[in-house]
């Protein structure tokens, strides 16, 4: 999907560097990725409380998601 917006400089210009990516499309992209993940995250967070409280730790957690 082609869109046209405008977007900071020195916004887009940090995002290359901290991901690497040589092109906005792709350091757009990446951003997008990880806004998403994060978001997901924080939901599981809510959905789950304190996990601690569980005694898991992440590696745990991202054991269980790997054996669906």
């Amino acid at each position: 999907m082609r869109t046209t917006i405008d977007i900071n400089g020195d916004l887009i210009s940090e995002v290359m560097k901290a991901s690497g990516t040589k092109t906005k499309k792709k350091a757009i992209l990446i951003a997008l990725k990880e806004y998403l993940r994060y978001k997901k995250i924080e939901e599981l967070k809510s959905l789950i409380g304190n996990y601690d409280s569980f005694n898991l730790n992440l590696e745990d957690l991202e054991k269980m998601r790997d054996e669906r």
